[in-house]
């Protein structure tokens, strides 16, 4: 993180939805993170980290809340594809257990 050109934050708004707010953060914050991969950039999902004080650090009003953070920038490396498993080890057809073929 320390070296990183941008970080982003997630930040959502408990009053707008105190149910969603934290999804809808996270949905919009995955996105970004999708359409900076297809640009060539990396990043990296951080949630553990000080919410008050990267609040402090953003003036953020106290009404906000820092749900995530993600740097991006251009990957050093780019590390192999990891070997993925079964569609039929990760997804059933109707009902639990039943596999997809």
């Amino acid at each position: 993180m320390a070296e990183a050109s941008v970080i982003i934050a997630g930040v959502g708004l408990p009053a707008a939805s105190e149910k969603w707010f934290e999804i809808d953060t996270i949905i919009a914050l995955q996105t970004i993170i999708l359409a900076a991969h297809s640009l060539g950039y990396g990043t990296c999902w951080i949630g553990s980290f000080d919410a008050e004080k990267v609040g402090g650090l953003l003036r953020l009003p106290p009404n906000l809340k820092v749900i995530c953070l993600t740097p991006v920038g251009v990957p050093a490396v780019q590390p192999e594809a990891k070997a993925r498993k079964e569609l039929s080890e990760v997804f059933s057809l109707d009902e639990y257990g039943r596999p997809v073929t």
